[in-house]
């Protein structure tokens, strides 16, 4: 994501808003400079990201874990720093388990 089309983006569009089913927060975590931006203009920095059917994090745990993130440490380190500057968690928000019982006749799934 570059920074003069995310400039432009947020002339009309929440810092919340969803990119391909991703807020613009997770697609900026590459770039130091568009994550900045974001959270000064309100982005929410522990809004839930959907990286997977059963994986939801919070930006800074994509960036901790590696599932998005700078190639550069320098870069990664920063946009880390920026996070926690605005009070971002790194928070893994759902885990599913499923567990197969069978009991003298009966099946039963508990979630």
């Amino acid at each position: 994501m570059k920074f003069k089309r995310l400039w432009s983006v947020l002339q009309s569009h929440s810092p919340d808003t969803l990119l391909d089913g991703l807020p613009l927060l997770y697609w900026a975590l590459k770039k130091p400079k568009c994550v900045a931006l974001l959270l000064r203009v309100g982005a929410n920095p522990d809004i839930h990201c959907r990286v997977d059917n059963d994986l939801c994090v919070s930006p800074l745990y994509s960036v901790e874990f590696h599932l998005r993130a700078a190639k550069s440490k320098a870069k990664q380190k920063i946009v880390c720093d920026i996070l926690k500057y605005y009070g971002a968690h790194s928070i893994r928000y759902s885990d599913f388990c499923v567990v197969d019982i069978h009991l003298s006749g009966y099946r039963e799934i508990v979630l």
